[in-house]
């Protein structure tokens, strides 16, 4: 099968493996078996299967996860879910843990994909609301404009934004210019008045994807000619 499927004993070493999970790690069947996690996986990745083993062993109950694997010949790893299980001898012996993994990478991306896209459209239908409000002093407007833009963002836990218009500023808390920043300027004709800067002020997973999208580039443009209008 397709699948990754590979047993160890309760000791985390490998009994045997089928092709497609000798080709994940880069070695043939023969050099799997005996070997550990260790010996196969980066270290922050074995010690994570060597838990959920763990916790097979002890239970003696099957295991459902979704994680990460780095395959063998890739840059990044891909997102899998896997099904762990003991094993029994005909006497009640526990020989070790059956695992079997599918690559659901795809699946994983178009969740993703789509949840962007949902908190991209969130964020411009809030700042439209409010900026229809022409009566609402334009100060809070900016303000609270600015307090919506991290959530549009893959990583809005780690974000921050600022709002600079002639020059006053409209920011949410410690913001400041990190190496992450994205800055989208805010023109009335020819003249730039001012800007939007949207930063990343902590580490995130950067994986093979930049740290803005170009769906989040087009979205602070559109907020961009949206603010210009209203002023």
């Amino acid at each position: 099968i397709p699948d990754p499927v590979w047993l160890k004993n309760g000791d985390g070493v490998y009994q045997f493996c089928n092709p497609a999970f000798a080709q994940m790690v880069g070695k043939s069947v023969a050099e799997v078996n005996g070997k550990t996690d260790l010996q196969l996986f980066i270290p922050k990745e074995a010690l994570g299967y060597r838990r959920d083993d763990a916790k097979v062993v002890a239970t003696l109950e099957p295991l459902c996860i979704q994680e990460w694997i780095t395959q063998h010949g890739h840059q990044y790893p891909q997102f899998f879910l896997t099904s762990k299980r003991p094993v029994f001898s005909h006497h009640g012996e526990l020989l070790g843990v059956l695992g079997i993994a599918r690559n659901i990478h795809e699946l994983y991306e178009t969740q993703r994909i789509l949840t962007e896209r949902i908190k991209e459209r969130d964020c411009l239908y809030a700042v439209f609301q409010l900026t229809e409000d022409l009566k609402r002093p334009l100060a809070e407007v900016l303000q609270r404009v600015a307090e919506q833009l991290p959530a549009s963002l893959q990583y809005p836990e780690r974000a921050a934004a600022r709002i600079e218009l002639y020059g006053n500023r409209y920011q949410t808390a410690c913001f400041d210019d990190t190496d992450a920043l994205l800055v989208t300027p805010i023109s009335i004709g020819p003249r730039r008045v001012g800007h939007i800067a949207v930063a990343y002020l902590a580490p995130y997973p950067q994986g093979d994807r930049p740290a803005f999208l170009s769906e989040e580039i087009q979205l602070f443009e559109t907020i961009a000619q949206r603010l210009a209008s209203i002023v």
